[in-house]
């Protein structure tokens, strides 16, 4: 069952492609006396190579019902978030828990299996990934819907242990009583809470308003006065969906992680007066030093980069909201997979990069029999990912491959990927060239003749 790295025609010499450098490891912990695949969870965890001790771990954790966890460990093969976890010397940590029990019902909050699920998965791995530092490094965080809830439970038994927490849509642990655990905390109970930075994103079109939109906004706003160092942006445009989250989940932590782990332990404090605040009504950033108004009232965010992400996030454009109005409709009725609609180009960022992706490097150009293969590397960045690709001959643009888009819950599609394509028409000494695309243009490979096998 343990996933390994896609099968790669560059790996004419065994080695692996640039963005599948790392291990993956995969355990299942019975939540029963049980062995109904039912009450058992699944986790995938991705380490870096060439990292000798792990400093940290990413955990993104699906939301409820079987869409999300039928994608649940994907998340540990997203590319995108690899970048993230390797340059912070981190692991990633994909889950497949139940579709009810145990995250998603009442008694979650209560009786802590999803919680002690993850624990026990951590000594597992540790043990079968011979990485024992993973029981004790820190965490960061990431939740959609009642993962975001299980993320908030777990910072709030763990503030310790917490670096950083995104929750994307909802992370309030409402019960069906109406109230919540969070929400009736005080936060000078758990003051260590207050120093542990969370980012919590809404959706303007949210369906769910209760759970995900005014409990939310609720508990930030009395965390918030009481000195949380906590974010909030209500992404425009979006439902319940992650949307362009990532986008900005990515830099935030990015920046978290940089400012709270160094040579020296434990996890370092943030000091708020060196961040930036956003103002969540007019949409301005400023050094927070500068801010006018009552800054327990604004957004907190670690730094410049992502105070102008933030903006462009909350603030979203005509064409976003057409795009997302029809991913959500195509969603509901299948649309998008009769039509064969990726799922990057449905999700693609309201965002605009701030770089170009780097070229693609050591392009192939081998005739097989009556095809001629390409194939190529390119190492995926924090901005953005595995993107799309453009295939020439010569001057002709042959296709266009979508790279690893993401999907309603912010799982990787296609979780793996093979850099290929096959040209059905042989042009002797034909010149090849691929280049990698964003929205401020396109990076160009070397040229590549064909040459024969």
């Amino acid at each position: 069952m343990t996933p390994q790295p896609p099968a790669n025609p560059l790996n004419s010499d065994n080695t692996s492609s640039d963005f599948s450098q790392g291990s993956y490891y995969e355990v299942s912990i019975p939540l029963a006396q049980s062995t109904d695949q039912e009450l058992l969870a699944h986790y995938r965890l991705w380490v870096p190579a060439n990292v000798v001790s792990l400093r940290g771990l990413i955990v993104k954790q699906h939301g409820c019902g079987d869409p999300a966890k039928v994608t649940g460990l994907d998340h540990a093969n997203d590319l995108q978030w690899q970048a993230l976890a390797a340059k912070h010397q981190f692991a990633l940590l994909g889950t497949q828990l139940p579709a009810v029990y145990p995250m998603c019902v009442d008694e979650a909050a209560e009786d802590r299996v999803a919680e002690q699920s993850y624990l026990d998965a951590l000594s597992a791995l540790a043990e079968k990934s011979h990485r024992p530092e993973l029981d004790q490094i820190p965490w960061a965080l990431w939740g959609h819907s009642g993962g975001a809830d299980w993320a908030m439970q777990m910072l709030h038994h763990y503030p310790e242990r917490v670096v950083a927490v995104v929750n994307v849509r909802c992370g309030g642990i409402l019960l069906s009583s109406g109230t919540s655990e969070i929400l009736n905390l005080n936060p000078e109970s758990v003051p260590e809470m207050l120093d542990v930075p969370v980012l919590w994103t809404i959706g303007e079109r949210e369906p769910h308003v209760q759970q995900c939109v005014t409990l939310p906004g609720q508990i930030f706003s009395k965390f918030r006065k009481a000195g949380a160092i906590w974010a909030i942006a209500v992404e425009a445009n979006a439902g319940h969906e992650s949307g362009d989250t990532r986008f900005l989940a990515i830099p935030y932590l990015d920046a978290i992680l940089a400012a709270r782990l160094t040579d020296r332990t434990p996890l370092q404090p943030i000091d708020a007066a060196q961040g930036w605040l956003g103002n969540p009504s007019t949409h301005d950033v400023t050094l927070a030093e500068q801010y006018q108004g009552n800054a327990l009232e604004a957004a907190w965010l670690p730094d410049e980069k992502t105070a102008r992400v933030w903006q462009q996030y909350i603030t979203g454009n005509t064409w976003a909201q057409l795009r997302n109005g029809f991913c959500r409709v195509g969603e509901k009725f299948s649309v998008l997979r009769l039509m064969q609609y990726s799922a990057e180009s449905c999700y693609s960022s309201k965002i605009t990069p701030t770089r170009k992706p780097d070229a693609p490097t050591h392009v192939r150009v081998t005739r097989l029999g009556e095809e001629v293969v390409l194939t190529w590397r390119f190492l995926p960045d924090l901005e953005n990912g595995l993107p799309a690709f453009r295939i020439y001959r010569g001057s002709a643009l042959l296709k266009t491959i979508q790279g690893q888009g993401y999907n309603f819950g912010d799982a990787p599609v296609p979780p793996d990927v093979v850099l290929e394509f096959r040209d059905q028409i042989i042009k002797e000494g034909a010149i090849y060239t691929v280049s990698a695309v964003n929205t401020l243009g396109e990076s160009v490979s070397q040229p590549m003749q064909l040459s024969e096998q």
